[in-house]
């Protein structure tokens, strides 16, 4: 049962009894005593709606443990751990006999709810229990939470990682949960580490798209270079089996020669545009491979320790009638 106040009248008793006429605002021992009332209804609703009102006026052992108590009655576990620590936290040392009530009143709360027991680094991290910004201090002991899936979400640590995590509470029992944040690396005005995460993607998914593009019209033009070639053969033969000589182009008969002419220019256009385009889509694909895994993610090395750069370099090799590309570096 909920304790009472005596020998106290409400405030708008004292107004009307001035002979003040209208409604007064409701003070702390008001909304304590229709709290009382409320709860001996079995309106258990209510009572905690009034004793909430009434801890927001005034955060004193009694009220608190009130509060609890209809906590506890609608099941809302957490929070009537939360206000009988409170009040016992507050409790008159002449009282140990309804100190005893409330402590029987914890236990019987932390029965129905499990515990979790965090550690987390780095110690500046800010932990959120569904939604619900865990307490720094109600951190280094045991954290009640509702049985369930529980969603832990621990940030705001500057160069570092926010992480979540879906932990499942058990009934009476509990959870040891250890979280170690990740090291974002250098966080700059573009965004952060998640920005540069982004702009790698981007430059990954450009850079390969247009290798291949480059790669693409290099074989196509490259077909159609062997197929004008082809033609130009074709043609020659036809000259030299009209003409009965084996050099039809050559003076005075050139004039007969120009459609194989054109198709030698175009079978030159297309290999150049095919050799050059295959050259720079090598050249572009190798590059962002190399930037892919030169910039891949990797664990932060230790405080203080050496960091290796890696060195790396493409060298496009031009030749008469050949390219190659050469990637040279250390990793």
């Amino acid at each position: 049962m909920p304790e009472r106040r005596r020998g106290r009248r409400s405030a708008r008793r004292a107004c009307l009894a001035g002979g003040v006429r209208g409604p007064a605002p409701e003070t702390t021992d008001s909304l304590y005593n229709q709290g009382n009332d409320a709860y001996d209804r079995g309106d258990f609703a209510l009572a905690y709606e009034l004793y909430q009102g009434a801890f927001k006026l005034r955060r004193s052992y009694d009220v608190a443990r009130n509060l609890g108590l209809a906590e506890l009655k609608l099941g809302k576990f957490r929070d009537a751990i939360e206000h009988f620590t409170y009040s016992l936290s507050q409790y008159p040392s002449n009282r140990p006999d309804t100190k005893k009530q409330v402590v029987e009143w914890l236990a019987q709360a932390r029965a129905e709810v499990g515990t979790l027991r965090l550690t987390v680094a780095p110690d500046s991290a800010v932990c959120r229990l569904n939604g619900v910004v865990i307490a720094k201090e109600e951190r280094e002991g045991d954290v009640a939470a509702d049985p369930g899936d529980a969603k832990l979400e621990c940030g705001g640590a500057a160069g570092y990682r926010s992480e979540k995590r879906v932990v499942t509470v058990k009934k009476g029992a509990r959870e040891e949960v250890t979280i170690t944040l990740a090291r974002s690396g250098t966080v700059g005005p573009g965004g952060g580490a998640d920005g540069a995460a982004d702009m790698r993607r981007t430059l990954l998914w450009v850079g390969g798209a247009v290798a291949v593009a480059g790669l693409g019209v290099g074989a196509v033009t490259g077909i159609l270079s062997l197929a004008k070639a082809g033609e130009a053969d074709g043609a020659l033969a036809d000259l030299r089996t009209s003409t009965g000589r084996q050099s039809p182009c050559a003076a005075p008969a050139a004039a007969t020669c120009g459609e194989l002419l054109a198709l030698r220019k175009e079978q030159d256009a297309f290999g150049n545009i095919a050799f050059w385009t295959l050259l720079a889509g090598g050249t572009l694909g190798a590059g962002t491979a190399v930037y892919g895994y030169v910039t891949r993610p990797r664990a932060a090395p230790a405080v203080g320790a050496p960091v290796a750069m890696p060195r790396t370099a493409v060298v496009p090799v031009i030749a008469p009638g050949a390219a190659a590309v050469v990637l040279t570096g250390s990793w």
